[in-house]
């Protein structure tokens, strides 16, 4: 009996609920009413959001904990705090989904670089905790059941997919939007976008393909096989870029050289392409190209981090920085 009333007040504890719609709505009435635009605003509310995040998801955890010292009770009905897991899973996933969605209208309101950067981080904590997924019974530091974290996932693919479908020549947020790729990879192979929705998005926006955006798609296609028909146009554009600049002046730009030095460390292109572009910088010798793939392979990364990147540790780094804050 008592272990029942300890459930059901830990039940009530997680009634969590955010009206979505309601709160995009109300935004929407703030900034008509005030006579603002969304630019005054995005910013500071997708960092209270994380602020709040982080927040909700601390307390959350320290409930949760309970529920897992009562599956270590050798008196406890197991099935019965199985059944209350999933019904306060339930509600989390409910309560992220509507994060997702208010903090996707936030900044489709104001693409900017920091309302990326706070978006990711929001998006990301919910990625990092929704991972924690499986059988709760058999490893208590479970948070999700497997479909609770695929809808959580398929709610930020979907959202994402969104804004590559907006995002066009006259819109001045292509970084913006190349940047949340980033955040999609960071779902798993099973949420790869299809080799379609890419190329629309990259037709559409007349995509130039500058360092960034370069660095970016290759990151995203690294060695998938789905994306190697776009990857080989990718590599044949990068050829193109070196051959634009005249021969002479390819060691002092500073774009290729960034470029040069990223591709020798890329796992997700062969050496006889790296000896392509190692030949169009000037470097013909066998003997000097040999050497300076067998430093980049020591290296592992001089500029980009294409293996074993870590989205939290980065975002922290970047929005640190006084520009982004």
């Amino acid at each position: 009996m008592r272990c029942r009333l300890f459930e059901g007040r830990l039940y009530k504890k997680f009634n969590i609920y955010l009206p979505a719609n309601r709160v995009n709505t109300q935004i929407k009435a703030i900034v008509k009413e005030c006579g603002i635009e969304y630019r005054d605003i995005a910013n500071y509310l997708l960092e209270k959001m994380s602020q709040r995040l982080d927040a909700f998801l601390n307390r959350y955890e320290m409930g949760f904990k309970k529920y897992e010292r009562l599956m270590s009770k050798e008196d406890t009905d197991k099935n019965k705090v199985e059944i209350h897991v999933q019904k306060v899973q339930r509600k989390l996933t409910t309560y992220l989904v509507s994060i997702v969605d208010v903090a996707f209208f936030v900044f489709n309101s104001n693409r900017q670089v920091n309302t990326t950067l706070k978006l990711q981080k929001i998006m990301n904590t919910i990625v990092i905790y929704a991972k924690r997924h499986g059988d709760f019974k058999t490893n208590p530091e479970v948070r999700f059941q497997t479909i609770s974290k695929d809808i959580i996932f398929k709610k930020i693919q979907d959202e994402i997919a969104l804004v590559l479908a907006t995002t066009d020549s006259h819109r001045n947020t292509l970084h913006e939007t190349l940047y949340l790729l980033i955040l999609a990879k960071e779902l798993g192979s099973a949420y790869l976008f299809a080799p379609e929705v890419i190329k629309s998005f990259i037709d559409k926006s007349d995509l130039q393909y500058n360092l960034f955006a370069c660095i970016i798609l290759m990151y995203y296609y690294a060695n998938h096989k789905c994306y190697n028909g776009q990857k080989t146009v990718l590599k044949d554009k990068i050829l193109k870029k070196y051959r634009l600049v005249a021969e002479a002046e390819r060691k002092r730009n500073s774009e290729l050289t960034i470029l040069t030095a990223d591709m020798m460390t890329c796992p997700f292109v062969d050496d006889a392409y790296k000896q392509k572009l190692l030949t169009l910088m000037g470097i013909a010798e066998m003997k000097d190209q040999r050497m300076i793939l067998r430093f980049a392979k020591k290296q592992k990364y001089i500029f980009t981090r294409w293996t074993m990147f870590n989205l939290n540790k980065e975002l922290q780094a970047k929005i640190s920085q006084e520009v982004y804050s």
